[in-house]
This record gives structure tokens, sequence and C-alpha cells, in this order.
């Protein structure tokens, strides 16, 4: 599909050249290493994507998406060149992102997904005055903004998972105490 090659090389080469430039040259083979394993990811994100069942899951990706990941990793660059982060410290984060993203691409983690978002009839206009909210508020300052934005939202799978985990502990072991009760 032409639309996945577009996507393959908007949010997964722009971002992998972009990163290599950045940051990842100076680890030679790491570096490299890295920014092919993003590429390749991507590639298998999109052919997930491409081949899942579209109709038991409306509301969730599985996996991180490509967008989101590429999204990432520019607003890390403006973050970065905002605050006036540089050195190695700056560079292993980076290369630690980098990985971490093919990693969430390819990933179970469930992302939630807002393609289909719904609302109460009532509160439309509640929403659309929290949209221009947030419009202005990512207009404050984009670099800072964005980059709060997208980590959330880049964490906020593995998150959502660890709860459920934990939630789900809880539940049979306090089941197992009423019944012994």
């Amino acid at each position: 599909e032409y639309d996945s090659l577009c996507d393959l090389v908007a949010f997964g080469v722009a971002p992998a050249l972009l990163a290599y430039e950045w940051v990842l040259r100076p680890y030679g083979r790491y570096g490299w290493l890295a920014a092919f394993l993003y590429v390749g990811t991507t590639a298998l994100r999109l052919a997930r994507f491409n081949s899942q069942d579209t109709t038991s899951t409306k509301n969730e990706f599985t996996g991180l998406p490509c967008p989101a990941a590429g999204g990432m990793i520019s607003v890390s660059v403006l973050f970065c060149t905002f605050f006036e982060i540089t050195g190695t410290l700056r560079n292993f984060l980076m290369l630690g992102t980098v990985y971490g993203l093919s990693y969430l691409m390819v990933s179970s983690v469930k992302y939630l997904s807002f393609k289909h978002a719904q609302t109460d009839r009532a509160k439309k206009f509640q929403v659309l005055v929290g949209m221009v909210l947030l419009i202005t508020l990512l207009a404050t300052e984009p670099q800072v903004t964005l980059f709060i934005l997208g980590a959330s939202y880049v964490l906020s799978g593995p998150l959502a998972a660890g709860y459920r985990l934990v939630v789900r502990g809880r539940i049979p072991a306090e089941e197992e105490q009423e019944n012994s009760v």
C-alpha cells in the first residue's frame, strides 16, 4: 500500500535519519544499528496494523503507533535544543529512547486511539472548549508542551499495562481472603 510506504518514510526513515545525524553518529555501529532497528520496527508495526482485524479494536492500538514514535523523536530534538541539553547525557538518553520506541512499536502494549472518539451530545461544547484550551496551552511553549504531551502518550501504554497487572494481582488475592473467611 502506498499509504504505508509513505508512513514508513515519514515516521520511520525520516526520524531515524534525524536521530542518527543528531546524536547517534558518534556511536558508530551501535548508532546505525539503532537507526536501522527503528526503521525495521516501524515497517513491522505498519505491517501488523494493516493485517490486524480492525473491527474488534476500534479504540486502541496494539503497540505504539509509529506517528507517535516519530513525533517523540522530533519533539526530543526541539526539547533538547530549547533547554540547550548537549553532551553525552543527551546522546545516551536518545540512544535509549530510540531503542525503547522501537520496542514499544512492536510490543503488545495497548495504546488509546483517538480516531473514533465519542462524546455525549450534551458534552460536545465542553469538549470543544477543552480543545481550545489545549491548543492555547500547546502554543505557549511548544518545545516543552509537545514533549510533555508526547512523553505522556508514550508512557501511557506501559503505565496502563502495569496498572492492569497490579489490579489483576490484587483481585485473586482478595478473593482468596474472602473464601478463607
